[in-house]
């Protein structure tokens, strides 16, 4: 909330210093000065920022690795470019670190996205195999326990088998110690 205050005051005072000289001013030969007052406009951003970063740094354990580096740079970077302009006049770097900063970021969370839906996806397939699995046992568990002719109950638990994987044909092998024989 404090972030978005410094913000909104920045704002109002980056409006206000449109129509004033406030920050800066021009002279009779269209010179453009700085006041002293121009330090404010850098200060309560990076006041904003660095607020950013320390809650940043605090929750560096619940982002990837990957996020914290790109939101770091979103703040490091225009921090870095707005105390440079300080001392540099007409070359925007704040602008410029604010762009690299935003297609960094925008980067990082389109692969974390694409990361978590593939998650999710491999999830969701896992979860929806071992709901098929529950089902079919459930189904054999039902046959044989109702079964009244073991037979029948047979036959219909190597229907359910087959269907779930997918075969042509099942069967059930019957091995004679006595006589040394494989029935089927």
């Amino acid at each position: 909330k404090l972030v978005l205050a410094i913000g909104v005051l920045s704002l109002l005072l980056v409006a206000i210093s449109q129509h004033s000289s406030m920050y800066y001013y021009f002279d009779d030969k269209n010179v453009y000065h700085r006041t002293w007052s121009y330090m404010i406009s850098v200060g309560l951003p990076l006041c904003g920022m660095l607020l950013d970063l320390s809650m940043l740094v605090q929750r560096r354990h619940s982002v990837s690795k990957e996020l914290f580096v790109s939101l770091a740079s979103f703040i490091a970077f225009p921090v870095a470019a707005g105390i440079i302009q300080v001392w540099f006049y007409n070359f925007s770097l704040v602008g410029m670190s604010i762009g690299i900063s935003m297609i960094l970021m925008f980067l990082v969370m389109t692969v974390e996205q694409n990361w978590e839906i593939e998650q999710l996806e491999q999830s969701n397939a896992e979860t929806t195999e071992r709901l098929e699995i529950a089902t079919t046992l459930n189904q054999c568990v039902k046959e044989l326990s109702g079964a009244t002719d073991i037979s029948k109950s047979i036959d219909n638990l190597l229907e359910i088998i087959g269907k779930y994987f997918s075969a042509d044909r099942t069967y059930v092998f019957e091995f004679d110690y006595e006589k040394n024989v494989l029935n089927n």
